[in-house]
């Protein structure tokens, strides 16, 4: 072991004493540059993801898009539509979200809406 750590920090920039921490899962005050690095030098890449109180996090950073659901959820409800919001799938391993179902009882239509609140590059 001691040699891998010794060729991987080389390599990485990172001491053997803080490629000990890393195996160890000591991570809390390794700057992630650092973490990159080391698993760069693995041909792995690292991936952080945030989570807090599952799906009410997308509503937290976006206030915006959480806005035009409520009013498009609440326009929809006021003219007699069933709605659900932020509804899963996962057809043949192809898996998302969906931002509104709604389903208008009387007419037996079914509405899917997939809301923007902003626009990214357009030609893409």
């Amino acid at each position: 072991m001691g040699w891998t750590q010794s060729v991987l920090g080389a390599r990485s920039g990172a001491s053997r004493q803080l490629i000990s921490r890393i195996e160890r899962g000591d991570l809390a005050a390794i700057p992630v540059g650092t973490l990159r690095r080391v698993a760069a030098e693995l041909d792995g890449t690292l991936t952080l993801q945030i989570r807090w109180r599952g799906e009410e996090l997308d509503r937290l950073v976006d206030a915006v898009h959480a806005r035009l659901q409520q009013a498009t959820s609440g326009l929809l409800l006021s003219l007699g539509w069933l709605v659900r919001v932020e509804v899963s799938f996962n057809h043949y391993g192809d898996r998302g979200r969906v931002d509104i179902i709604a389903i208008h009882p009387t007419l037996r239509i079914v509405l899917v809406i997939e809301i923007k609140s902003g626009l990214g590059d357009l030609q893409g």
